[in-house]
């Protein structure tokens, strides 16, 4: 949780009061990020599951990522791809708290709309105290103090800019590293049937992405 606060302050000192200004003129833009995010990924990925013969644990698991929000890594990705980060932000606040309902129904949902998953429906416990805090800790307070920070100095701002960014792409790459690592027999095991399928699925939710 503090390595990704510490990378959403990172993106965030390049951030200003204008940039969300612009966005609440254009609301038109979180809706559409929004739709994406919770009509049009789940609904692909439900058919997706419907097309392919997979075990029914592996279809489970695609469609409960697809029900799932954007985290705060996926605002880091964005600004590493130098996107509309004020877009991706309010995207990932208006979204966390539309999952609070989303994420189960969708889930729920789905899994009972298909055959092979079925017999997993069931309830899923989201904490709206756990997402409300994550919320603050890992978006609210690291962005409101990147943008205090840059508004107050300037010069300070700019000197960490470039020594935070470059722990922030080394934490990604250790984390990836670690959560590969510590799942290594698994992941050998699975790697030649699950990781077409893992590229499938997120190359469609891009894909759905960029069209909307």
């Amino acid at each position: 949780m503090v390595v990704l606060a510490v990378m959403v302050f990172t993106v965030a000192l390049d951030l200003r009061l204008e940039d969300f200004r612009y966005v609440a003129r254009r609301p038109l833009a979180v809706g559409i990020g929004l739709v994406a995010q919770f009509i049009l990924l789940p609904g692909a990925t439900w058919i997706l599951t419907m097309l392919l013969d997979l075990p029914a644990a592996t279809e489970a698991a695609m469609i409960l990522v697809a029900a799932c929000p954007g985290g705060a890594l996926s605002n880091v990705l964005t600004a590493f791809g130098r996107g509309n980060l004020a877009l991706s932000l309010s995207i990932s606040a208006v979204g966390g708290l539309m999952a609070l309902v989303m994420t189960p129904l969708l889930f729920t949902l789905m899994i009972s709309a298909n055959p092979a998953t079925a017999a997993w429906a069931r309830a899923i416990d989201v904490s709206p105290l756990a997402l409300v805090a994550s919320l603050v800790l890992i978006l609210g307070i690291p962005m409101s103090a990147a943008m205090l920070v840059s508004r107050r100095s300037p010069a300070f701002a700019a000197r960490i800019r470039r020594p935070l960014a470059r722990f922030s792409a080394v934490a990604l790459g250790a984390f990836i590293v670690v959560a590969v690592a510590n799942q290594w027999s698994l992941f050998v095991i699975e790697l030649g049937r699950t990781l077409p399928i893992v590229i499938v699925h997120n190359g469609l939710g891009l894909a759905l992405g960029w069209l909307a």
